[in-house]
């Protein structure tokens, strides 16, 4: 395998861009924050063809409890991969995918105890252990108007008390609110025992934001107060809402983040809205109604 540094950012870029089944967690943008001043350790594989072009790739993010902690045992999640080169042979995919995992799985170890595939388009090919499906929630959004039509009655009587609550939903303006940002999520998923996204990938996607566009932080202030905030990946089609969080004392804060970050890909010229997960099938999931009250389409995806 080469050397990271020796691979075109051009060339990964493009590969991912024009993929059917690309995405921002397999782009060189979301590597490229992952091992920004040391936000943590991301790894990624790649398969060449005869010409040295990429042919295949699956990139993985570490996943922890304590994220800030580079000795805490970890895992290696891999969002929308392996991807493979659409046109090659079924055959060929397969034993590429194959051979990209295998590689992956050579991380597994004491400070690596699980890696998961989370496969978010239904990407074929992967020919491996079956963990568990996962709901998602996809939304289609091309005007103002579709992101109120298609919700519910309550959600929409919610929307429309967002317009006058004077909440705002913007990129922060200082560290200051970065960091606010920060103590609401670790709060959060202290409090549900969920591994959360370390700090330090916030600032750097902050502090990158004039050189890449894959990445993108939103903070929800009401009377100058930060009372939520999500992490959004995009990419030319789509805006994935990776992470969301708000301040429960603060009504309504929650739809109008989620209602910001819409508007906020609609603005970028995206066409969907992924919410990104809703949950195991037949498993209660505590934010699932609040999410499909902004309507869209249920999917069903596997985990490996």
């Amino acid at each position: 395998m080469k050397e990271i540094q020796a691979i075109s950012y051009q060339e990964w870029a493009n590969f991912v861009a024009h993929h059917p089944f690309g995405s921002p967690f397999q782009h060189p943008d979301f590597y490229k924050l992952w091992n920004h001043k040391r936000s943590g350790a991301s790894v990624v594989f790649f398969h060449w063809d005869e010409d040295n072009k990429i042919d295949g790739l699956v990139l993985a993010y570490p996943c922890s409890y304590f994220p800030e902690n580079r000795w805490w045992p970890k895992a290696l999640v891999a969002l929308n991969g392996p991807l493979t080169r659409p046109a090659l042979p079924e055959k060929k995919q397969i034993e590429i995918t194959q051979a990209l995992i295998s590689q992956l799985s050579r991380e597994k170890g004491w400070s690596v105890p699980l890696i998961e595939l989370r496969n978010m388009k239904n990407i074929p090919w992967i020919n491996t252990k079956i963990d568990d499906s996962c709901l998602n929630l996809c939304k289609e959004i091309s005007d103002e108007e579709s992101l109120i039509n298609t919700a519910s009655r309550r959600q929409k009587r919610n929307l429309r008390k967002i317009n006058t609550e004077n909440f705002w939903v913007a990129e922060p303006e200082s560290e200051e609110e970065v960091n606010a940002l920060i103590q609401l999520l670790q709060r959060h998923y202290r409090r549900i025992r969920k591994p959360c996204i370390p700090g330090s990938l916030l600032k750097a996607i902050v502090a990158t934001g004039a050189k890449q566009e894959s990445f993108r932080v939103l903070v929800t202030k009401k009377k100058g107060k930060i009372c939520g905030g999500s992490v959004i990946a995009l990419d030319k089609k789509t805006c994935y809402e990776w992470y969301i969080i708000s301040d429960r004392s603060v009504k309504n804060s929650g739809v109008a983040t989620t209602y910001g970050a819409m508007r906020y890909a609609l603005k970028e010229g995206c066409y969907y809205f992924d919410f990104m997960g809703i949950g195991r099938p037949g498993i209660p999931y505590g934010v699932r109604d609040f999410k499909m009250g902004f309507g869209g389409e249920v999917q069903e995806y596997r985990r490996y």
